[in-house]
């Protein structure tokens, strides 16, 4: 009986051990003592890029990369839209989030792109911005008004020029980067162009060339109206010499020939 009783022990404190040595999957995969092979171009948090690596930091997550098509172990997240599972949870909550909002549109898709000045928050289903003044833009329910952009059929948009050229590819920049990253490398439905897409060309022109159309226009109206003025100056130069010459001339002879150069007592304009 003793014998047996020492079996047990002895089984038992094996079988311990044995829990003791085999961790959990996730224990098992996860680490933060060494370095993994980073996933693009980003290391995830508390981990930092060495040479196509990334080398654990201070305090740092377990991580280990995630095998494609299948979720991470129990106790693991996914890091935001990269290959590698942390048993930290990402704050979906970015520095651009924490910047005060002056304005935010609700998506109607959350791979739509956002309108001038505006660009998608970590969720992906609101547009928001951090300049001020910005864009006054809404998403469409029927017919833009006439002092509103129409952006893609999506937003309707006023006070473009409240924000430079500069400033608004800077956030269609930045918000095209984020819908391809979340859209596995895919184009969102509004394409790549950030540059010269309709409604930044309807805002500030294209790009390379002017947006100086009401300049441009305002010196045709000018032009139009120094060739104007410059017929009526020649028509009064021709009025007053014909006078001088017909009263030279005298009688209704000299009457006659005045009318035909210019007429009679016609004044040049002083503004000629």
């Amino acid at each position: 009986m003793k014998m047996i009783s020492m079996t047990a022990a002895t089984a038992a404190m094996a079988f311990g051990a044995l829990a003791a040595v085999v961790p959990t999957p996730a224990a098992a995969q996860g680490r933060n003592t060494s370095p993994i092979p980073m996933d693009g171009a980003t290391c995830p948090e508390g981990w930092r890029a060495n040479k196509g690596y990334c080398e654990p930091g201070t305090n740092a997550p377990n991580v280990y990369i995630k095998t494609k098509g299948k979720p991470c172990a129990s106790g693991y997240h996914q890091y935001y839209t990269w290959n590698y599972c942390t048993d930290r949870r990402p704050d979906y909550t970015t520095a651009a989030d924490k910047l005060v909002s002056y304005g935010t549109i609700t998506k109607a898709n959350r791979l739509d792109r956002c309108p001038l000045g505006y660009f998608s928050k970590a969720d992906m289903t609101i547009c928001t911005t951090r300049l001020s003044p910005a864009p006054k833009s809404r998403k469409k329910t029927g017919a833009c008004n006439s002092n509103e952009i129409d952006e893609w059929g999506l937003y309707c948009t006023a006070d473009a020029g409240m924000i430079t050229r500069a400033q608004a590819q800077q956030e269609a920049d930045r918000d095209f980067n984020a819908i391809y990253s979340a859209n596995g490398a895919q184009y969102p439905a509004q394409g790549s162009d950030t540059e010269n897409y309709p409604s930044m060309v309807a805002a500030y022109g294209p790009k390379g060339g002017t947006s100086s159309a009401p300049a441009e226009a305002a010196n045709a109206s000018d032009q139009a109206a120094a060739t104007q003025q410059t017929a009526q100056c020649q028509t009064s130069v021709g009025s007053v010499t014909g006078a001088a010459i017909g009263g030279a001339v005298g009688g209704n002879a000299g009457a006659a020939l005045g009318s035909m150069l210019g007429g009679f007592g016609k004044k040049k304009k002083k503004s000629c």
